[in-house]
């Protein structure tokens, strides 16, 4: 396990195509993102008054909005990053069994490393190297897009949990799309599914942290992950193997 990942990181220190891939995708498209979409304005980043209060505002000529950011702008802001963060890693993390294939290294690997060995140093490879995307794209999305994050504590704890948890679902997928003629497509398709339910909960959590309202979808997430990384164990073996 430790001699995988360190095969991997040493690999990617010298051609870096995997966190360059991962890492430009992320960015680029985050920075498209805040300069294309409207993330401010009435219902977003102003709250309306209802009930008497408006009724009173309209009758007097007074302003019927006031500042706040509104639940739909957290979720909108939400699903930005973690649709940005799932194409990024189902487009970056194939890159590691890519390689592999393209320098002509798997079959040795195949020969002189147990299956297990090789997914749990290619999944702690890949979960630090998608933590690092996230840590350094966080502060770019926030300073872009400015979110307004009520819970600070519990929006780093989804987004850290969450990232592992494509990261581990991600393992899987590429190495059964690393021999495929069209891997950058087919991890994209074969991903959603298995990762539909880290979107979901990672959406929700991130807004609700967001707001400061709502519920915490840490725990979910973590009983996800490892649910997914068992599986994804169970069934790498045979994934490798053919």
């Amino acid at each position: 396990m430790a001699a995988v990942f360190l095969k991997d990181l040493r690999s990617e220190l010298r051609t870096p195509s995997a966190i360059s891939t991962l890492g430009m995708f992320v960015l680029t498209t985050t920075v498209l993102v805040s300069l294309t979409v409207v993330t401010t304005g009435p219902g977003l980043d102003m709250n309306a008054l209802d009930g008497a209060a408006l009724k009173e505002a309209v009758r007097t000529g007074a302003r019927i909005y006031f500042p706040g950011q509104t639940l739909v702008r957290a979720q909108l802001l939400s699903a930005f990053f973690w649709i940005i963060l799932y194409f990024g890693a189902l487009t970056g993390i194939p890159r590691v069994f890519t390689k592999e294939e393209e320098q002509h290294t798997a079959v040795l690997l195949r020969l002189v490393a147990r299956p297990s060995a090789i997914f749990a140093g290619k999944l702690i490879f890949n979960v630090i190297l998608l933590e690092l995307v996230a840590a350094a794209v966080t502060p770019i999305y926030l300073l872009l897009l400015q979110p307004v994050i009520a819970r600070p504590f519990d929006f780093g704890a989804h987004i850290f949990v969450g990232t592992a948890s494509i990261s581990g679902t991600a393992t899987l997928i590429g190495a059964m799309v690393s021999r495929s003629g069209n891997r950058g497509y087919l991890a994209v398709i074969l991903g959603l599914g298995p990762l539909l339910p880290v979107l979901v909960a990672g959406i929700n959590g991130t807004a609700a942290a967001m707001q400061g309202t709502g519920g915490n979808y840490v725990l979910g997430l973590v009983s996800y992950l490892g649910m997914m990384t068992a599986l994804s164990a169970l069934l790498f073996e045979k994934v490798w193997r053919d």
